[in-house]
């Protein structure tokens, strides 16, 4: 569907990717990596730190949620504006030594107030880090290789989940839940000054792709992505989506917990090796054959991403209808791994569909939706329908509250894919036949191989 008609390209040299680009990479993944140990590592430490704060559901949901999601927003704009006109690289080192700090100061916290003002700190850290790295990635990588750096670089989050869950499950067991804090912050603030040192700046729209380039009036940039529909849609799907996730990351070790009994060490483990191995491999999967594909149809990537929209509702569902550990643990890793085959496209489409100047700020401004909508919303709204839900279904409150929640999310999002496909086929289209008249372009529409 959304075919664009055949069209023979003309040849061009493939742009080379030096191994330099690869090292970069490596070193914004890690970034990434250990920005999720510290975002999540709260997750699997709810209970202890409910127990010793006497906190309930809904304070620990402002706590993971609001908190860290009001400071990125606040922060998350004003840094990709700097990360779109000075040194990206500076912003990484800075904006890593800051949540890294803020996440060891969550382990000294001794009350509420303390332990929210900590989780603000590491999410106006963590403001910096996102959209500088898929700033430099697009400079990094051209378009044909685009997709599989995404997915190297988001991999970065799931084998940082995998950590946090895996390590933070087993160090609250040895050294209880403050010092984990500060045992998981450690790695952050020696790659901060690994990268201040080790990593350069790309030059900046190096890899440009001509068909989304437009001119830009400085003071425009929030109407230029407004008046993008494809970007729009994107947005939405991009919030609702992290709603559900953030909220599933949040909650979903308490609710192995509360529902089966799991102890924190041994379902940090398997929610690790299950859902976390599956997402990797579905992510690095899904990056392959989109760039595979991507080579004779550039609409190809969206349709794996819409595909993998669809599949993945069924088991998200089933997630919260088993009725033993063992058999949630198998369904996490298949719906992990369905998910992360959509992952890749689609990050690769925020830095593709808006002009080169202004892609922190696009992924900035994805971000802050996510960050009011998803970040903040996903664990309060779970939370709250939890402590709602209480007197009718008692320690099984959570799961319904999961439940509900899954399935409004996972249809929502469906609808915003199908709609970011339909954008890209149409704009596809008539770039191209503008091309076609224009005498002085006439190679096309630049990057994109518009064949089959």
């Amino acid at each position: 569907m959304f075919a664009i008609s055949p069209r023979k390209p003309r040849a061009r040299p493939a742009p080379v990717v030096v191994a330099g680009s690869w090292f970069a990479l490596v070193l914004l993944t890690l970034t990434l990596l250990v920005s999720y140990i510290d975002r999540f590592v709260l997750a699997i430490l709810v209970q202890p730190i409910e127990a010793d704060l006497h906190l309930s559901d809904t304070q620990m949901g402002i706590i993971s949620g609001i908190a860290f999601a009001g400071a990125y927003g606040i922060f998350v704009l004003p840094t990709a504006r700097w990360a779109d006109k000075r040194s990206r690289r500076n912003l990484v080192v800075a904006a890593l030594t800051v949540w890294s700090a803020m996440t060891a100061f969550c382990g000294l916290t001794q009350s509420f107030l303390q332990l929210l003002l900590a989780r603000v700190g590491v999410g106006a850290g963590e403001a910096g880090g996102i959209p500088t790295s898929h700033s430099m990635i697009a400079d990094l990588f051209p378009l044909e290789r685009r997709n599989i750096a995404m997915a190297i670089f988001s991999s970065g989050a799931t084998v940082g989940l995998l950590i946090g869950f895996a390590i933070g499950g087993w160090l609250d067991q040895k050294v209880g839940w403050r010092v984990t804090f500060v045992v998981v912050a450690l790695p952050g603030l020696l790659l901060a000054a690994v990268i201040r040192f080790a990593l350069r700046d790309p030059p900046k729209g190096r890899f440009s792709v001509p068909a989304f380039e437009t001119p830009l009036d400085p003071r425009s940039v929030l109407m230029t992505l407004w008046n993008n529909r494809g970007f729009r849609h994107l947005a939405v799907a991009y919030a609702v989506g992290v709603l559900l996730l953030y909220g599933q990351t949040q909650w979903m070790p308490t609710f192995f917990e509360r529902s089966f009994g799991a102890q924190p060490a041994q379902l940090g483990a398997m929610i690790a090796l299950t859902q976390g191995l599956g997402t990797f491999a579905g992510t690095i999967l899904g990056g392959l054959i989109s760039d595979r594909l991507a080579h004779s149809n550039p609409l190809w990537p969206m349709r794996i991403a819409v595909v993998s929209g669809i599949l993945v509702v069924a088991p998200r569902v089933a997630l919260y209808l088993v009725s033993t550990a063992d058999q949630g643990y198998a369904i996490s890793g298949i719906t992990g791994f369905i998910g992360g085959l959509g992952a890749a496209p689609l990050l690769a489409i925020v830095v593709t569909i808006v002009p080169s100047q202004i892609r922190a700020t696009a992924s900035a401004v994805l971000l802050l939706m996510t960050a009011i909508i998803g970040m903040g919303g996903g664990p309060f709204l779970i939370g709250w329908l939890s402590d709602l839900l209480k007197p009718a279904f008692h320690a099984e409150a959570l799961r319904y509250s999961l439940l509900g929640v899954t399935v409004v999310t996972s249809v929502w999002v469906v609808i915003h894919y199908i709609s970011i496909l339909r954008y890209l086929a149409d704009h596809l289209h008539a770039a191209r036949a503008k091309s076609e008249q224009d005498a002085a372009d006439p190679a096309g529409i630049g990057e994109f191989n518009t064949a089959g």
